[in-house]
């Protein structure tokens, strides 16, 4: 159980973090923290290709995009460009986390 200290002359209870009969367990903090910290390394490498995805001038037209305009409406399916970029993460993400 994990408990503050009180203060110097303070009277009563320490305050406790655990439930009566149940122990605190540091992991459930430290998986969090963990967790938070990961989400945050995320955020800021889709930041930074996002900074750099316009100045990659060939990405989204590749042969194989599909390309439909009508008078209202456009539709675009980047089939091409989503396998390129699923070959590129796969061979990324093999390279870092290959044990």
């Amino acid at each position: 159980m994990l408990t503050l200290p009180r203060p110097a002359g303070a009277k009563g209870y320490a305050l406790s973090l655990a439930a009566p009969g149940e122990r605190w367990q540091a992991w459930r903090v430290d998986g969090l923290g963990r967790l938070l910290i990961l989400v945050g390394v995320v955020a800021i490498a889709v930041g930074v290709v996002l900074l750099f995805l316009p100045r990659i001038p060939w990405l989204g037209r590749l042969p194989g995009d599909i390309v439909v305009q009508r008078e209202r409406v456009t539709l675009y399916v980047p089939l091409a460009t989503s396998i390129v970029v699923s070959i590129v993460l796969t061979i990324l993400l093999n390279l870092f986390f290959r044990r």
